[in-house]
């Protein structure tokens, strides 16, 4: 019995194990992948390969509970999803959704989008977006790509239906992705439509290339919070105003974005804003490059009434604006803050100025000790002279020397070398040296010539007047 119970439990452990291994193989067909999302649970990960769908209308996917899509192709590249429209609905409780590694193509993906000759966007059997969201929703998208859709509002867009859903909020977010090739209406890659802002979108090291709208060519954002963070726009192209993005009453902060080639046939080539009661733009360290209008400038800012009396303005921080934009040095609702110099600088100033401090006083120290030092000695000098009496006649200029300082300043006066006076008084020559020295300074001479007239005085003196 022990062994039938044995045997049993390694089967199932067994199937177990297998059931594992086909749930993580990667679904490669719509039919199974709307199997595996009807027999998933909430928090389970469906892995997925290139798949095509059912063009939208008709192939709309529904979610609506919490669940990963992760492409897990074997080479390592994003899985393709062709053709794909989803829908996210939390109308029965918030679902989370999280979405990474999946390249979405459109039916226009080999297609080159023409502002001039736009498509027709009004026929619904002709239009198609990547995804749309209403309700309580949060969604993520990683390292993600969309490319080729043509529709009214943006590639992907977030809508509320009705007042009872703006209690509702919507969350999006995408990190690492690029959308490309898109056309709309309004947002060429995404739509925001919120209410008392309840839509949040949040966008990371993403790039937005070569969309097309007939406002906001990149993003057209109505009543919602935006954060962009290191983005790149590039290229992106608008039939009316803003290039780039269309902002509408929306409380907006962008951080290290780069805004290059973009146009807008209209005004505002890089930046649309219209004003309401909330901060409408705070953009710190981004660079705006080459961005067309005609009102030639990249950002534009309007005010729209409002019953509120906060006040409410486009603010650009350390930014690089090129060419040079005078128009925004015109327009009272944008400010341009530049930040002081960084406190370091400052501080090396002060260490330079310190250490200039230091030599300069260490070299007026050495000036003084050497003026001190003359002076000491100037004073030893005249302190010696007073000391030793003036020689008046050669009786007192014998007495004034030393026996052996005699013998060498009579050998010196017959006008031998020190090293002859050495030699013939067997002395060293630094001690005739040293003798010289001392006749000299006894007798307040210099040299030898000084100490000859000398001599010759005392001399004089001492033979008897006729």
């Amino acid at each position: 019995m022990t062994r039938w119970r044995e045997l049993l439990i390694a089967v199932l452990v067994s199937l177990t194990a297998l059931a594992a291994v086909f749930a993580a193989e990667p679904v490669e067909t719509r039919e199974d992948f709307l199997l595996a999302l009807q027999a998933a649970k909430p928090g389970d990960t469906i892995y997925v390969g290139d798949i095509e769908f059912q063009p939208s209308p008709f192939g709309i996917i529904i979610l609506n509970k919490s669940v990963s899509i992760a492409g897990a192709k074997p080479d390592g590249t994003n899985a393709v999803f062709k053709d794909a429209t989803f829908a996210v609905s939390g109308s029965t409780g918030k679902v989370e959704i999280s979405i990474s590694g999946v390249d979405f193509r459109g039916r226009a993906a080999d297609e080159t989008g023409d502002p001039d000759n736009m498509p027709d966007l009004s026929n619904p059997l002709k239009t198609q977006c990547a995804a749309f969201f209403s309700g309580n929703a949060d969604v993520r998208f990683t390292d993600c790509t969309f490319c080729g859709y043509r529709n009214q509002y943006g590639t992907v867009y977030a809508i509320y239906s009705d007042e009872k859903s703006s209690a509702n909020n919507i969350s999006l977010s995408f990190n690492g992705c690029t959308f490309r090739n898109n056309i709309a209406r309004r947002g060429g890659a995404i739509y925001l439509s919120g209410h008392a802002r309840n839509i949040t979108l949040t966008l990371s090291e993403c790039v937005f290339e070569q969309n097309i709208a007939e406002s906001g060519g990149a993003l057209f954002a109505d009543s919602s919070l935006v954060s962009i963070e290191g983005c790149t726009f590039k290229g992106n192209i608008s039939n009316t105003e803003g290039g780039a993005l269309r902002l509408q009453n929306c409380s907006t902060t962008i951080t290290g974005g780069s805004f290059n080639d973009n146009t807008a046939k209209e005004r505002g080539g890089a930046l649309s804003v219209l004003i309401s009661s909330f901060l409408g733009l705070s953009a710190d360290n981004c660079v705006f490059s080459g961005n067309h209008s005609p009102d030639e400038c990249c950002i534009f800012a309007e005010e729209k009434d409002t019953n509120f009396d906060a006040e409410s303005y486009v603010q650009l921080k350390d930014c690089t604006i090129d060419p040079p934009c005078p128009a925004l040095l015109e327009n009272s609702l944008i400010r341009i803050v530049e930040t002081p110099k960084p406190a370091d600088e400052p501080v090396a100033v002060g260490k330079n100025r310190i250490i200039i401090w230091i030599i300069a006083c260490v070299l007026l120290a050495a000036v003084a000790a050497v003026v001190v030092f003359i002076c000491i000695m100037k004073g030893r000098n005249a302190s010696s002279d007073a000391s030793v009496p003036e020689a008046g006649t050669m009786d007192e200029l014998k007495a004034l020397l030393s026996d052996r300082e005699l013998e060498v300043m009579d050998q010196y006066l017959t006008e031998k070398s020190r090293k002859e006076v050495a030699t013939a008084l067997c002395i060293s020559e630094s001690t005739v040296k040293k003798h010289i020295a001392n006749v000299y300074s006894k007798l307040g001479v210099k040299n030898r010539q000084e100490l000859v007239i000398k001599i010759m005085e005392l001399t004089k003196k001492d033979q008897p007047q006729t």
